[in-house]
């Protein structure tokens, strides 16, 4: 049976149950608040909004949306930790190859700007990521704090061996050998470059120079 029931139709050609509060407000729907207005998010256009809100029962219990197939296998929830504060986005399905998309233009062209992969894999400029993070197509990355000066550090077993400072020494160390200019590097050097180098200053050594050719 249906109570409290005013000045609203309901249609369905399947069953309706609840367990907790509907509310109906302005056009929003509110389950388990008859507020679903009153606390938008920011930039939220607040003239004649229409939203459903969901919330917990308590504080410390949890609120989510599922969308599921009928044997919930296949499904997306969304959901909120209630009393850690910790948000979830998940892909049910327990298969390397279910990509969690990420998709813009969808009204028209529809572009997948990311996706995750079943096995965490994430994948930009590419549907198929094999590497915990894989970026396909022309990149241009900033990194900077709050002084502007970013810091670009590739570590091994736990120490930097290699580092870009902006505004600071950029060094290579711990045995590595570095080549400019070719992806061959001569047999026992740690600097190979394939090319002419050029020097606005002195060179300064504490070991030898050796030159197939003249030095000028």
């Amino acid at each position: 049976s249906l109570t409290n029931i005013t000045n609203t139709n309901i249609t369905s050609s399947g069953n309706i149950s609840a367990s907790g509060t509907l509310h109906s407000f302005g056009g929003s729907i509110g389950i388990n608040t008859a507020t679903p207005e009153a606390s938008l998010p920011n930039s939220f256009a607040a003239s004649t909004p229409k939203v459903i809100e969901i919330k917990s029962k308590t504080t410390s219990t949890d609120a989510g949306l599922f969308l599921r197939r009928s044997d919930g296998v296949i499904g997306i929830d969304i959901w909120n930790d209630g009393s850690g504060g910790d948000s979830f986005i998940d892909n049910r399905y327990n298969a390397d190859s279910s990509n969690l998309n990420f998709r813009v233009k969808t009204n028209g062209t529809p572009v997948t700007a990311m996706v995750i992969g079943g096995d965490g894999n994430i994948g930009i400029g590419t549907t198929s990521p094999t590497k915990p993070l894989q970026v396909e197509g022309d990149v241009t990355a900033r990194l900077y704090n709050s002084d502007d000066d970013g810091t670009l550090d590739v570590y091994s077993n736990g120490t930097v061996d290699a580092r870009i400072h902006g505004n600071g020494t950029s060094f290579f160390k711990g045995g590595n050998v570095v080549a400019i200019g070719t992806s061959t590097a001569a047999t026992n050097m740690e600097l190979t470059v394939q090319g002419n180098i050029s020097a606005s200053g002195d060179i300064i050594t504490t070991g030898d120079i050796i030159a197939e050719n003249y030095i000028v």
